[in-house]
């Protein structure tokens, strides 16, 4: 066992006993619990605070955990883009949830609540904690406490503040009858900024041992910049923002000791167990599956990212209360769009005749970060219900291409005898893609349960830094620097300088870069399309190989002309990397609209507070509105 598995063991079992004095709620800005007796005795000793901390960190939100769809983490977040798109089949989704914006249901309640949920839980922690103050031997660990503390309700803040704009600032425990109106977007923003700042100085730069993976002074550094690039689609002052940004991301590039992984196989690394020390992370939520359970009162899970994201053939699989075995979900899916997006290794767009593009051999000379990203045909899988190892089948969702299996006898692959195949783009349930999610599930025990996936979630890495930085430096005015820091994260996978004649080329080969180098990971596309108001310019208007930005692509297919997969228009003898939009398997449309760019808040928060509806007020935080 290393370092990190024996420090989240430690996290993880103490959460779970502590768990049983603290009452958590999912409904907006939680009342005082029935037991606070109980939860305010409780904080007498420096365990007591270490203990309570730790579940702070064990609730953090990456993955989504397997006791509900795959609705409250950050890799639900990642269809909100032209990147991907969730399957219409499982009745986790709506549509193409780019209606939820503007009606704030879907996944948007649980952004809105859990963050509530997590704050309730730090305003705890920061209430309480002056009586076990006396207990510490040493000073500065309580004061690290309570930045690290500190830390997690200002980033469940930013989360708020990005999403929805103006929300209440809460940073005491409410009375049942304490409803609070919003503050300003802004007031709400600069004390995120100031919080972020103030706290950097209490916090290590690295820690060993036990302690490694808690909050640095680089994570904090990191996530102000974040937080402050993030506003300037809509703050009064944008060139403070960069004026703000640039020294802070400056300073982790020279000081922090923080790295890129070396080469296309370090790219593939940090999205592995063996990359959990990596030195590009900044902040990493460790998961390990044979201690703590995502599901209350259940033991041996962490999330289920690999049940909600690999094809429903692979070898891993999720056992039931009743010990059935299920298929993985097939929730998530990438778009043709992303997997087009990836240039070829000369650095050229495939739809550049030039490029040398081989629609016969598409994953031929492109850029390496394209198959570290997507699994897709021709991939050797363990098979379901194997022994996860040597037992494989070769996917393939074509539905007119029969699986291939190994065969121990010939000692080679043949068609299958049994004609199971459950990846056909147009089988029941199966996402309609055809290309699935590959960061974080080359690592996955693939003969093991898929609801038990322990591979680190990383928030912040440092590629994401550079790129901020490049950005930070462009909006002052310093394009050589922007262009060098993109060309740093090129030259890692070994791609050609990017190239860029005025600001604007800049600006597009950052948020280039940004596309392919985080690609799936979260909600990145989604706030640079949000941010930099690009949302017309992607979700309308006509692609490049004839389709409608408004309707997602999958794999190539056939002849598709009335926009269904029936499998009488599939081809079989159709290239693999086709172009032409109009031959691809077709997932599903979205309609854009303005809500994208900031929705509303959830009609169960607006019902029970309606306080909310107002128009959001400049006091101070610690103010109620009654005490106004």
């Amino acid at each position: 066992m290393n370092k990190k598995e024996k420090t989240m063991k430690k996290i993880a079992i103490i959460s779970l006993v502590l768990a049983l004095f603290l009452s958590s709620c999912d409904d907006y800005l939680n009342q005082i619990p029935q037991n606070d007796f109980t939860v305010a005795t409780l904080f007498k000793r420096e365990a007591d605070l270490n203990s309570f901390l730790n579940t702070i960190y064990n609730q953090q939100f990456g993955f989504s955990l397997t006791n509900n769809y795959p609705n409250r983490g950050l890799d639900a977040m990642t269809p909100w883009s032209e990147d991907a798109f969730v399957n219409p089949k499982r009745n986790c989704c709506s549509g193409s949830e780019l209606e939820d914006f503007a009606a704030g249901t879907g996944k948007i309640p649980n952004i809105y609540n859990d963050s509530y949920s997590r704050i309730r839980q730090c305003n705890e922690f920061l209430t309480f904690a002056p009586q076990a103050e006396s207990s510490f031997d040493d000073p500065a660990l309580y004061k690290r406490y309570i930045a690290e503390t500190r830390f997690h309700r200002a980033y469940y803040y930013h989360r708020l503040n990005t999403f929805f704009g103006a929300v209440p600032l809460v940073l005491d425990l409410l009375a049942p009858d304490d409803l609070r109106p919003r503050n300003t977007r802004l007031s709400v923003f600069e004390w995120i900024n100031d919080e972020l700042e103030d706290i950097a100085d209490d916090l290590p730069k690295s820690y060993t041992g036990a302690d490694y993976g808690r909050i640095t002074s680089w994570t904090a550094k990191a996530l102000r910049a974040r937080h402050l690039l993030y506003a300037i689609d809509w703050h009064p002052d944008v060139t403070s923002l960069y004026a703000q940004a640039e020294p802070i991301l400056k300073d982790i590039y020279d000081n922090s000791g923080h790295a890129l992984e070396a080469g296309p196989d370090g790219f593939e690394r940090i999205f592995t167990k063996a990359g959990a020390d990596s030195p590009e992370i900044l902040w990493a939520h460790y998961y390990n599956s044979a201690v703590y359970g995502a599901d209350e009162g259940a033991t041996g899970t962490s999330h289920g990212y690999p049940y909600f994201s690999l094809p429903r053939g692979a070898a891993a699989t999720a056992v039931n209360n009743n010990g059935s075995v299920r298929s993985q979900e097939g929730h998530f899916g990438a778009t043709s769009r992303l997997v087009e997006a990836f240039q070829m290794t000369n650095g050229m767009d495939i739809h550049d005749v030039a490029s040398g593009y081989d629609q016969a051999n598409p994953w031929t000379d492109r850029d390496p970060r394209l198959e570290a990203t997507i699994l897709h045909a021709g991939e050797v899988l363990p098979r379901r219900l194997g022994n996860g190892s040597d037992d494989t089948y070769v996917l393939n969702p074509h539905p007119t291409k029969t699986m291939q299996v190994f065969d121990d006898e010939s000692n080679s692959f043949i068609d299958d005898p049994n004609a199971t195949n459950l990846d056909y783009v147009t089988t029941n349930n199966t996402h309609k893609s055809g290309y699935y999610y590959n960061k974080y599930n080359t690592d996955f025990d693939w003969g093991g349960d898929a609801k038990r996936g322990d591979v680190q979630y990383i928030f912040i890495r440092y590629a994401e830094v550079l790129l901020m930085y490049a950005e930070a430096a462009l909006g002052n005015g310093n394009m050589p620097l922007a262009m060098s820091l993109i060309n740093e994260v090129r030259s890692r996978v070994g791609m050609p300088d990017a190239v860029a004649g005025n600001p604007d080329e800049a600006l597009d080969a950052i948020l280039f870069e940004r596309r392919i180098e985080l690609a799936l990971e979260g909600p990145f596309r989604y706030y640079d399309i949000r941010r930099h108001k690009l949302g017309a310019e992607v979700f309308t208007g006509t692609l490049p190989g004839g389709g409608n930005k408004a309707v997602a692509y999958g794999i190539a297919f056939g002849d598709n002309a009335d926009k269904t997969n029936n499998i009488a228009n599939a081809d079989g003898n159709i290239d693999e990397g086709e172009l032409d939009d109009s031959k691809k398997s077709v997932i599903g449309t979205r309609v854009f609209d303005e809500y994208y760019y900031l929705p509303v808040l959830p009609d169960a928060a607006t019902s029970r507070n309606t306080f909310l509806l107002d128009e959001p007020e400049d006091f101070g935080p610690w103010q109620s509105f009654f005490a106004k």
